[in-house]
């Protein structure tokens, strides 16, 4: 049995991509899902894990790593065979480049109106859901005419930098089917055809080995 014991929420970019890079790697490992709408996240078991009180989580032994960039490192250190952080410094230095950017830039618009959406709060402030969305869409085109020059986000192999971005998007494009959407200035969606070959990408990743494995169980339901 794996040593591997990964705590993680069903639907959560954060958890999903986690997810990904284990599938990818071919990695097993011993799932802790956990249920959002039962979870104590005050629990000192929990806290002793993550003083955050965040997923994921990753035990392995005595080890414990949170935050899901550091999981993904923290995976390709141990089992380098199938690399998704590049095979050699060039490599590695643009996927690092494009994963710093998507953290500085890209996501923070991407989850906040993802959330106001979920929420049904995004029409209490049209001026700021609006706001948003224009910085979401200055930052997948730039993405998007990244794309148009290489297969994957850091080059033409898939890389971390493509499984920490696609479950941010994913869920955006999720959010952006909700009735909301029609009353803010979206002009990124339908994304096939404002942002083709950043769909066409997504279309690959949707691909890669262990995707199917990967996906947010509770989402085959609905």
């Amino acid at each position: 049995m794996s040593t591997y014991k990964l705590h993680w929420i069903s639907g959560s970019p954060n958890c999903w991509r986690v997810l990904l890079a284990f599938a990818f790697k071919g990695i097993e490992y011993q799932s802790q899902r956990i249920n959002p709408a039962t979870w104590d996240q005050g629990d000192s078991h929990f806290l002793r894990l993550n003083p955050r009180a965040k997923v994921p989580v990753l035990e392995d032994g005595d080890t414990v790593i949170y935050e899901s960039v550091a999981i993904m490192a923290y995976l390709e250190e141990k089992h380098p065979d199938v690399p998704i952080f590049g095979e050699n410094p060039a490599q590695s230095g643009l996927i690092w480049q494009r994963i710093a950017e998507l953290i500085h830039y890209t996501l923070e618009p991407v989850y906040e109106l993802s959330r106001l959406l979920m929420r049904e709060t995004a029409l209490n402030d049209i001026d700021h859901s609006n706001q948003l969305a224009q910085n979401i869409s200055k930052e997948l085109k730039i993405i998007d005419s990244q794309l148009g020059k290489t297969s994957y986000i850091a080059g033409n192999k898939i890389s971390a930098a493509d499984i920490y971005f696609y479950p941010a998007v994913a869920f955006l494009e999720k959010m952006l089917a909700l009735p909301a959407t029609k009353h803010i200035d979206v002009n990124f969606y339908p994304m096939p055809d404002e942002l083709p070959a950043l769909s066409s990408w997504m279309c690959e990743i949707e691909k890669m080995p262990g995707f199917e494995k990967a996906y947010p169980p509770h989402w085959r339901d609905e």
